[in-house]
């Protein structure tokens, strides 16, 4: 083989050399730019599922507070009544107050359901989803 064909093939080899190079190097760099960019979107699902849950806590609490101090004022009023008829309206009240109370409580579940599934949807479902319908039963 002559001088000249052998730095010819020497110079295709590095040229097919750098260009597998360069094509590593830019699959390598768009898998990063893509774990990243993955990373990001784990991220701030978590974040939103941490404040979604702090929310739902923090409501029922809340509800639990009011429940409690509901309690302590219906025992006074019913320890202050002075007939049957009386301390009756007063359990009626307090009855229908607990039945108000729990609908509260389903209603923060039923958000809370609601919050995480838009949260877990990937963002293409998420923008067709419709908010006002909880997601059918699966079987």
């Amino acid at each position: 083989m002559s001088a000249k064909v052998r730095r010819n093939t020497k110079r295709g080899q590095l040229a097919t050399g750098n260009l597998l190079h360069y094509r590593a190097n830019t699959e390598g760099v768009q898998a990063m730019t893509e774990a990243r960019e993955i990373g990001r979107v784990y991220m701030n699902a978590a974040s939103d599922v941490v404040a979604t849950i702090a929310e739902h806590s923090r409501k029922t609490v809340q509800l639990a507070g009011n429940n409690t101090l509901q309690s302590f004022a219906y025992l006074a009023r019913l320890a202050g009544a002075r007939t049957g008829m009386e301390a009756i309206e007063v359990s009626d009240a307090y009855y229908r107050n607990q039945i108000g109370a729990l609908g509260q409580h389903a209603n923060n579940l039923i958000d809370l359901t609601r919050r995480m599934r838009s949260i877990c949807l990937a963002p293409s479902e998420r923008q067709g989803a419709d908010k006002g319908v909880l997601p059918a039963r699966e079987n």
